[in-house]
């Protein structure tokens, strides 16, 4: 019987295999469209929030609990774990 961790652990490992066959070049022109406006969308999003309060306010909060780490936030200057 496999557990939960292992049951997760396959679908994660055929995700990766399955995502490291794709070839942007075989993916469908409006679907390559759509990814695009969706990743800009997002990188918006990123830099739109990037400055709010609340923003601010959650930062300063993990700050306070956790150290940094070596990942880049984007739009904040320091690094999380």
């Amino acid at each position: 019987m496999h557990s939960a961790a292992t049951a997760t652990f396959d679908i994660t490992a055929q995700l990766i295999e399955w995502t490291q066959s794709l070839h942007w070049s075989a993916i469908d022109a409006d679907v390559q469209r759509a990814a695009r406006r969706h990743l800009l969308d997002t990188l918006g999003c990123i830099i739109a929030g990037a400055q709010q309060t609340l923003t601010h306010d959650v930062a300063a909060t993990l700050d306070a609990v956790r150290s940094a780490g070596d990942v880049i936030v984007p739009g904040r200057a320091r690094r999380a774990g």
